[in-house]
Parts: C-alpha cells; sequence; structure tokens
C-alpha cells in the first residue's frame, strides 16, 4: 500500500463511530428513547447469525441498518464500499430488520434497564414474519445478557466481535 495515494477504511467501524452522532438526527422511538442503530443492529446481527448469513452478509447488514434509518438510499448506497449490497433484497433478512425495528422503535430504557420486556416479546409474537426467526428472538429474549447488552455502553464492542474485520485498502482518489 502507498500511504501517499491509499489508506485503509473499514466502513463498520467508520458508521459505528459516528453512529450515535447521526442517530441524534432520528425521532424518538414510542417512549421517547433516542433511537439506537447500534440497537436494531445488534438484535438483527445476532438473529441473522443464526441463519446462516456469512460473515460478508453480516458486516453489510449493521452497515445497510445504520444508513437506512437517515433516508440514504438507492443510487447513495453505491457509493458506500458494501461487500455485496444485495443481501438488502433477500427476504429474510428484510423479516430480520423489521423485527429488529419494532424492538428497536418499543424499546423503554429507565436507570440502565429495558422496562418493557414482556410488552416487547408480546408485539414480535404479533408479528407477521418467519417462524424460525421468531424463536431466534425468543431464545435471545430469555438471557438477561442479552437486554443488559443493549443498554451496555460496550454495546459498539459486543457488535464488532460478531464481525469479522472487513478493512479494505482505497484510493484517496
Amino acid at each position: 500500500m502507498d500511504k501517499m495515494t491509499h489508506t485503509k477504511f473499514n466502513l463498520n467501524n467508520f458508521l459505528l463511530a459516528i453512529s450515535g452522532s447521526i442517530d441524534n438526527v432520528t425521532e424518538k422511538n414510542k417512549n421517547s428513547i433516542p433511537y439506537s442503530s447500534q440497537i436494531a443492529s445488534f438484535i438483527a446481527l445476532k438473529i441473522a447469525s443464526f441463519n446462516d448469513f456469512t460473515k460478508e452478509n453480516l458486516s453489510d447488514i449493521l452497515s445497510y441498518i445504520i444508513l437506512s434509518k437517515h433516508n440514504i438510499e438507492g443510487d447513495k448506497l453505491d457509493k458506500f464500499p458494501f461487500i455485496d449490497i444485495e443481501i438488502v433484497k433477500n427476504e429474510l433478512f428484510q423479516q430480520i430488520l423489521s423485527l429488529s425495528q419494532r424492538v428497536e422503535m418499543n424499546i423503554d430504557i429507565k436507570n440502565g434497564f429495558v422496562v418493557n420486556k414482556a410488552f416487547i416479546i408480546k408485539n414480535i409474537e404479533e408479528l407477521e414474519i418467519d417462524e424460525v426467526i421468531k424463536e431466534n428472538f425468543f431464545y435471545l429474549a430469555e438471557m438477561e445478557s442479552f437486554w443488559l447488552d443493549l443498554v451496555s455502553e460496550r454495546l459498539p464492542f459486543f457488535i464488532l466481535d460478531i464481525l469479522e474485520d472487513t478493512t479494505i485498502e482505497i484510493s484517496f482518489d
């Protein structure tokens, strides 16, 4: 790599680093909790990892979730160095995305704890998506660590633990 003409870049690291700032311009959820693309991403990644998505797909899922909530769609997405943006057309991914966004839109956090777990679980029971995806979520929902991870300040690191390093070399041009 010629440091005068190229640099290394990791889209996931970049988007995670700025996600808090760009999330601030998104409206709050039903419980007046600020939107968190990290919460939505963590849920989606955990479920996708149960459903035979590749490491490359997981990387693109994270990037897409952070970008999509901020109206970066269509030809604008082509400007980002996804591995394979076609994953967003996958029906299973769309259902996982729907579930993770439903949880994020309904989550209520008080004093560092999710206080409405039962409501969220009931809400997901009513969601019309693939039963396997629901069961994956219910499996996660049984674990107290899952709910604690969602509100942890270490959430970006938990997300990165799910992913492989997808650093690429890009030209300054």
